[in-house]
């Protein structure tokens, strides 16, 4: 997972061709940006996921991020036992 782009992808089924739309933040502060490109029929549920992914930290979703996340609580838990 790339912290600066991230791509969400919709399987294709039955009724449906699928998308993928590919999301890179920029800009600091008041100027930040989302530029989504999309390839294939993007529908609003697509839309709003994208743009709730790019406000939120994603590195707990990753396996690596989950377990980093997982040892910060445990060590936060264990310090204010502690005190």
């Amino acid at each position: 997972m790339n912290r600066k782009r991230f791509v969400l992808t919709r399987r294709a089924d039955d009724e449906d061709p699928g998308a993928s739309l590919t999301a890179k933040p920029s800009g600091l502060g008041g100027g930040r940006r989302l530029a989504v490109r999309t390839t294939g029929r993007a529908v609003a549920a697509d839309i709003v996921l994208v743009t709730l992914f790019a406000g939120v930290d994603r590195a707990p979703l990753t396996r690596s991020g989950a377990v980093r996340a997982a040892l910060g609580r445990f060590t936060r838990l264990l310090a204010e036992s502690q005190a």
